[in-house]
Formats: C-alpha cells, sequence, structure tokens
C-alpha cells in the first residue's frame, strides 16, 4: 500500500503446477501393465483417428476400487465409469490427434489398462481398422448389431448402421461372422470377404483366418480358392476351405459351393445320417441331402464318405 499517493510496485510471482500426468501419447491399441494409483492419477492420450477411443481397466476390487474419468485438453469433464466389479471402461467419439486427460481415481497398485482406438462411424457406415500385430475381429448381427476388435465390443442399434468393414492390415487375423435366423448370403475369397444379411453388408479384407456362422435360416456361401494347392472338406453342418496362409470355415450354411483356382486341389464331402446323393464328374463333385447341398467345382481331386 501506500500511505500518499500513488504506489508503484514490481512484483514477481512463481507458479508451479499442481496438476501432474503421465504421457501415453497417441493410442491406436496400446496395454499398461501393473499400473499403480494413490488416491488420482492422470494421464495424457491423444487419439490416432476419428472413432471410438475407449480406455479400459482391469484390476481387483479386492485390493481397492477405482474410477475412471475422461477430459478434454482443457480439464472439462466428458464422461465417467463408476462400476461395480473389477473392470472401468470409458467411451468418447474423438477427432484425430484430438488430445484427452484420463483421470483415475482410487487406491490399487495393480492395474491393467487396454486403450483402443480402432473404430470409427461415419453415417451408417462402422469401419475397424486393425494394427501391425494379430487382430482378432468379431461381428455379430442382432437387433443389436455388435462389433470387436481385439476384445473390445461396441453395440450399434439395428438400423442405426447398415454396414461394416474389418481392415485387418498387417499380421496373421481373425475374423468371427454370426448370422441371424433369417436367410443370409456370403462371398469368401482369399483376403476379401462379403457377408449379406437384411439390413447389413460386412466386408473384411486383408484377413487370413475366417469363420462365419450363418445363425439359422438357409444360408448360401460362395467360397474361392487361390493358385496354390488348396484343400476343401464338406460335411452336412459345416465346410472348411484352406490353403498356404488362409483358412475358411462356415457352419451352419445349407447350400456351399467351392471353387478352385488351380493348383492341386482336393475336394472331401462327408454324408448325413439320412439318405444322400453324390454326383460327381470330371470338373466337380456334389454331395446333397435333408437340409443341405455342398459343391466343389475345377479341383483336381473328389473325394465321397
Amino acid at each position: 500500500s501506500s500511505a500518499d499517493g500513488l504506489g508503484y510496485y514490481d512484483l514477481e510471482i512463481e507458479v508451479e503446477s499442481g496438476f501432474v500426468f503421465e504421457d501415453w501419447e497417441q493410442v491406436d491399441f496400446d496395454h499398461y501393465h501393473n499400473i499403480s494409483s494413490a488416491g488420482e492419477s492422470w494421464y495424457r492420450i491423444v487419439a490416432s483417428q476419428a472413432g471410438y477411443l475407449t480406455s479400459e481397466a482391469t484390476f481387483s476390487s479386492d485390493a481397492g476400487n477405482i474410477d475412471l474419468a475422461l477430459y478434454d485438453s482443457n480439464l472439462n469433464a466428458l464422461v465417467s465409469s463408476s462400476e461395480e466389479g473389477d473392470v472401468e471402461r470409458v467411451d468418447w467419439l474423438a477427432s484425430a490427434d484430438e488430445e484427452f486427460y484420463l483421470r483415475v481415481s482410487g487406491t490399487n497398485s495393480e492395474i491393467n489398462f487396454q486403450l483402443t482406438n480402432l473404430v470409427a462411424v461415419t453415417g451408417e457406415v462402422v469401419n475397424v481398422t486393425g494394427t501391425a500385430g494379430n487382430d482378432n475381429f468379431a461381428f455379430t448381427a442382432g437387433d443389436d448389431h455388435q462389433v470387436s476388435v481385439n476384445g473390445v465390443s461396441y453395440d450399434f442399434a439395428e438400423g442405426a448402421i447398415n454396414t461394416v468393414n474389418f481392415d485387418g492390415t498387417s499380421g496373421s487375423d481373425t475374423i468371427t461372422l454370426t448370422g441371424t435366423s433369417a436367410d443370409e448370403i456370403a462371398t469368401v475369397r482369399v483376403s476379401d470377404v462379403r457377408f449379406f444379411g437384411a439390413g447389413f453388408t460386412v466386408s473384411a479384407v486383408q484377413i487370413e483366418n475366417v469363420s462365419i456362422d450363418g445363425g439359422g435360416g438357409f444360408d448360401v456361401v460362395d467360397m474361392f480358392g487361390d493358385a496354390g494347392d488348396d484343400t476343401f472338406v464338406a460335411h452336412p453342418t459345416w465346410a472348411h476351405l484352406s490353403g498356404a496362409g488362409y483358412s475358411h470355415l462356415m457352419s451352419g450354411f445349407g447350400e456351399v459351393n467351392a471353387y478352385g483356382a488351380g493348383g492341386n486341389d482336393e475336394a472331401f464331402f462327408y454324408d448325413s445320417v439320412g439318405d444322400d446323393t453324390y454326383v460327381g464328374g470330371p470338373t466337380y463333385g456334389r454331395l446333397y441331402g435333408l437340409g443341405y447341398d455342398n459343391l466343389a467345382e475345377d479341383f483336381i481331386t473328389y473325394r465321397a464318405y
């Protein structure tokens, strides 16, 4: 203060921030194991692409409960989770390169985190991208379509989406597709799969191991081999086409058509306990009976049992 007139002062202020965080940087599919939290911990994360940013923590609640909360770059609260049990999860639809802070509340010395940013939504289209490693994908059609990547699942109401695209990119990837009780159609080529049903279309590219369950109804699948040696094994309730670097398993399809594409291709047919009919020629073999019809064309060898 000044006793008389104006007073002029020079003030020097040093501010020390109390906000301390660990930088986990950009996220696509990342794991952090045995993380310890004592009261409150903060982590900075950045979305690698536009789409769902999912933060999931697994732990033993007997050793202490924790809760998660996601904040934007200005520390405005966006979403929080306070589930009962050993798993906490928060999801947010992020923009590419958007910055967030993840707050962990509670005390626990062994928390495992899984961060996922592999599922994008544009209108009625869902795009799922794999990593450079081996990925596991899944799609289940129903009243709520379920999309999963590496064990992280997302539910979409029927009618909210109509197309799901999976891209395995690199690695040895696996996908499991499940249809409904209605009639569906699949076309399965090496590294290129299409699965169609009422109100949905699924595509899967650069995925080596494919399993499709028709789910009921009279489903039809066309399977195509590659230029190498392929093996087709057909039973009344399932069929398998495989070759170098790929494996395609179809279950619950009423009609299965397999086509060779060169190489020393072999087809093996197995009948049912009922009355079955086998028809064979130089370029095809067909075994059919009650509820199933299996056909192979352009194979070198056909065997029916």
